[in-house]
């Protein structure tokens, strides 16, 4: 929660355009040093308030499916939250019901902790995984009538890229599944179950096989396969699919039976989180975009192999 308010924070300073955002609003940041470093390298895009109620409205109001923007949007004043904006589409999205519900769970968990000395503010939180607000695309504007050209569209998100100007938030599964009580109030037990001088050296992961997003020119998120392999479909115009977590187990596999590299990688059986930590190396690929068990896999004594995928 104490992410959130900073975020938010910072965020209306944006609008407001204050000066010495970061004293005036936050005394004393050195804490959150690197979080306020990242809040500001999302905000650059926005100098001294030139995020505008237009903006902010049409962000709420978008029906584009071709943007893909699944969201849910906040006002927040007085101390008191509201659910506003364009809401009809969630009945037809099953997946992004759960994400709204835990985002109107967190913002109401914010009104209820912090109550008043929250800013007053409007914001949109997206909850697709593939960002959206492309700098390569009229500054991150994307087909939008009625606005003239300026700066990208404000959307919150849990997943970027150097590409886009999506605005981080936390990783709303982290809400959703329990992660303080499962395993991170459980890491002392995982630890003394699985002591590292006791853990398989082995390369260890389990993965669906979720094929990634890539936008052409976008080189950052570009992937090959083994010796150059070409693991990509056409999906669109400008956007590919790539076997990415498919091609990877299907390496891992020849390497351990032809080499006999010692690695674990598949989709099947699967095992539990606590279960990962009984290996020394576990490695951690993403998924369409931006994937959610780093966080997991962090908190389990291990040392996590990282994909370097650009998002």
């Amino acid at each position: 929660l104490a992410i959130w308010v900073l975020l938010l924070v910072v965020a209306s300073i944006a609008s407001a355009g204050t000066e010495n955002a970061l004293q005036e609003q936050c005394g004393d940041s050195a804490p959150f040093a690197g979080l306020f470093t990242q809040i500001e390298k999302d905000l650059r895009h926005w100098p001294k308030g030139s995020i505008t109620q237009d903006m902010v409205d049409w962000v709420a109001a978008e029906k584009d499916s071709h943007w893909k923007v699944r969201r849910v949007t906040f006002l927040i004043e007085d101390g008191v939250a509201y659910l506003i904006g364009n809401m009809t589409w969630p009945v037809n999205a099953r997946h992004h019901r759960g994400l709204i519900a835990a985002h109107v769970l967190v913002v109401a968990g914010l009104v209820r902790q912090f109550g008043r000395s929250l800013p007053d503010t409007e914001f949109s939180v997206a909850t697709s995984d593939e960002p959206t607000v492309r700098l390569d695309r009229r500054e991150g504007r994307p087909g939008t009538p009625g606005l003239p050209p300026g700066p990208p569209l404000p959307i919150l998100r849990f997943c970027k890229t150097d590409y886009h100007a999506d605005i981080l938030v936390p990783y709303i599964h982290f809400n959703m599944r329990s992660y303080d009580k499962n395993i991170l109030g459980q890491v002392d037990a995982i630890n003394k179950l699985h002591p590292w001088a006791n853990k398989s050296e082995t390369l260890f992961g389990r993965f669906s096989p979720y094929e990634r997003y890539y936008r052409l020119g976008h080189n950052a998120t570009a992937k090959v396969g083994f010796k150059g392999t070409n693991i990509c479909r056409a999906a669109g115009p400008d956007l590919q699919y790539c076997e990415v977590r498919s091609h990877f187990m299907q390496w891992a596999k020849r390497a351990k039976r032809k080499q006999g590299a010692p690695f674990d990688v598949a989709q099947q059986p699967r095992r539990d989180m606590p279960g990962h930590a009984a290996h020394k190396w576990l490695v951690h690929l993403d998924g369409q975009s931006c994937s959610s068990r780093l966080e997991q896999l962090l908190a389990l004594g291990s040392l996590v192999v990282r994909e370097v995928s650009g998002y």
